[in-house]
């Protein structure tokens, strides 16, 4: 799976922005607020040879973040 690489910076103080947009109604779902900023600079493909590294991330690191995480997004997105 490739990656979208943003050329934005300050990437989190954007983040933060649009997490405030939300809040005060400027946007009716995350996605709506992430699919305003529409600039992608470049795209990055996964090499082959990290393949081990990509499942030991996702295994020790999204499958236990997610969980965790899965009902702050749900409040999110049907925040505002």
């Amino acid at each position: 799976m490739a990656a979208q690489v943003s050329g934005l910076p300050e990437a989190s103080a954007i983040g933060a922005a649009l997490l405030a947009g939300l809040g005060a109604g400027t946007f009716r779902t995350s996605a709506e607020a992430v699919a305003s900023l529409c600039s992608v600079n470049r795209v990055v493909q996964p090499v082959p040879e990290h393949l081990g590294w990509y499942n030991r991330l996702y295994k020790e690191m999204y499958r236990t973040l997610y969980p965790a995480l899965k009902e702050i997004h749900h409040r999110l997105d049907g925040f505002g």
